[in-house]
């Protein structure tokens, strides 16, 4: 999961492994790419605060793969 405002990549990046090229071309400006185990509530709160100001485009909406997921933006936020 990475936030919209980071991305620079004008291209859809095809399905399969991920070339270190790729990375550079979507994080151009060194951003460190990290690996780490979080609970499926850390996961939750994380996508709801991605969403939570949409449909406002200050760059923090997620960027997914692997799994998707729905919001109601007419919903309170949490």
């Amino acid at each position: 999961m990475i936030n919209s405002g980071t991305m620079r990549l004008e291209e859809k990046l095809p399905a399969g492994p991920i070339k270190a090229g790729d990375l550079h071309s979507l994080l151009p400006f060194g951003d460190t790419v990290t690996v780490i185990k979080i609970t499926g509530d850390c996961l939750k709160r994380a996508l709801e605060n991605g969403v939570s100001t949409w449909p406002n485009l200050d760059g923090r909406f997620p960027q997914i793969s692997g799994f998707s997921f729905c919001f109601d933006s007419d919903e309170p936020v949490g």
